[in-house]
């Protein structure tokens, strides 16, 4: 059942997604009402990180890239890989493009797990201080039972940005599958302490 809370932020999303001048401040509008589930983190953690970038987009790829995040939120995920090829296609080192499209691959299963990881591979080769791309490359590697290059690319992350919730959260599911419960626990801790959504339920179902 679709909330109204959910159809408010396809609202605005699609408002900005064909009145869209490529503000990245303007598109963080579109996706700050709080809602239960991840692509709302993750927008505002890619936004961010792009408004905060030492690189420079050109206006072309700068306009895909973002309706690539707008129509993301949407549900169209064709649509914001086209626009994301088209982006990459205009600008080779847009490392947010690559890790955005990884981001989708891996949710959507539009490409597959082992593209998504190429991809931000990409990423982090063009920005090898990109927590996100660490953090997603290392979501993709749980999810393929590599869970030692995980816990790697995971502990970069928040070594990158040690307020990175999403990442400990993720840490700590790799780590308890790979038998530190202990070390688990403590990242499910730390990523409560930074108010990631779910973690108090692991933290109570796995007796932290």
């Amino acid at each position: 059942m679709i909330t109204s809370a959910e159809n408010k932020n396809k609202e605005i999303t699609m408002y900005y997604l064909h009145k869209y001048t490529g503000t990245a401040s303007e598109l963080l509008m579109a996706t700050e009402i709080e809602l239960d589930f991840e692509e709302s983190y993750y927008n505002r953690k890619i936004i961010k990180h792009h408004e905060n970038s030492r690189r420079t987009m050109r206006g072309a790829d700068r306009s895909c890239f973002h309706r690539g995040i707008a129509k993301y939120t949407i549900g169209d995920h064709k649509g914001a890989l086209d626009d994301l090829n088209r982006a990459i296609d205009m600008n080779p080192r847009n490392a947010e493009a690559y890790c955005l499209r990884g981001f989708i691959k891996s949710r959507s299963c539009v490409k597959g797990e082992k593209q998504a990881i190429e991809d931000f591979n990409r990423a982090i080769e063009i920005d090898p201080v990109y927590a996100e791309a660490y953090c997603n490359r290392g979501d993709a590697k749980v999810f393929h039972g590599d869970y030692k290059k995980a816990i790697e690319d995971l502990t970069r992350a928040v070594e990158l940005d040690p307020e990175y919730g999403e990442a400990y959260k993720i840490r700590g599911f790799a780590k308890y599958i790979y038998g530190d419960k202990g070390g688990a626990c403590l990242d499910w801790l730390r990523a409560a302490n930074l108010k990631v959504n779910g973690v108090d339920e692991l933290i109570e179902n796995y007796f932290c």
